[in-house]
């Protein structure tokens, strides 16, 4: 009952926030994509598959998976992969300076904060598609880190996984074995699109806010 009256009344608080709100949608959608943008940085956005384990890594180049050391006696380590987070860090950068121009712009209206906003979210929407092309650049690393080798070592690894239970033995002509496989995972695909789309609502923003002051 008292939120319904304070809505009735039309609280201070409110009165201000509609004020603020009024005729900037854009810049709102802005704000909630970039948000959702910043949080899918942190989750798995590449992953990888193989006979010898499975790793994925995120926007930041940590990486976490599980292995069977099937290559642990091959001459051939499986070497681990090295994911940078530099492009990540960029845009999460971009991102908070987005985010905090438009809500102090949305309260002082300023039309430097109005320009920073604009483009710190172009930028954090360049960014994150650099770093899903860079991480989708990496798969061949992350498929090395699964993958078996054909040496004495390797097929003992092999004869031994299979010997236990944790992986089949391979025999040529007898059965089908899947290879390594690595792919972006929906993490990275919707942080590309909410990126995107904060861009077009803050660019659409812009232009309309600027064509409204001149009529």
């Amino acid at each position: 009952m008292r939120a319904v009256e304070l809505v009735r009344v039309g609280h201070p608080v409110l009165r201000v926030l509609r004020a603020a709100l009024a005729g900037n949608w854009g810049y709102v959608l802005a704000v909630a994509g970039s948000i959702v943008t910043f949080f899918l940085l942190f989750q798995p956005w590449i992953t990888a598959t193989g006979p010898g384990g499975r790793v994925r890594a995120n926007a930041f180049g940590r990486l976490d998976g599980s292995t069977n050391y099937l290559t642990a006696w091959s001459q051939i380590k499986s070497p681990t992969a090295h994911i940078t987070g530099l492009w990540a860090l960029f845009a999460s950068a971009a991102l908070v300076v987005s985010i905090a121009a438009v809500l102090i712009h949305l309260r002082i209206r300023s039309d430097l904060l109005d320009r920073m906003a604009t483009v710190a979210t172009v930028a954090a929407a360049v960014f994150v598609l650099a770093t899903m092309v860079y991480l989708n650049s990496k798969g061949t690393d992350l498929k090395d880190m699964t993958t078996r080798r054909w040496d004495l070592g390797g097929q003992v690894g092999t004869l031994m996984a299979w010997a236990f239970g944790n992986g089949q033995l391979v025999m040529p002509g007898m059965r089908e074995v899947g290879y390594s496989s690595a792919s972006l995972t929906p993490a990275a695909i919707f942080a590309s699109i909410t990126s995107i789309g904060s861009a077009l609502a803050c660019v659409s923003q812009r232009i309309l806010g600027r064509r409204s002051r001149k009529n």
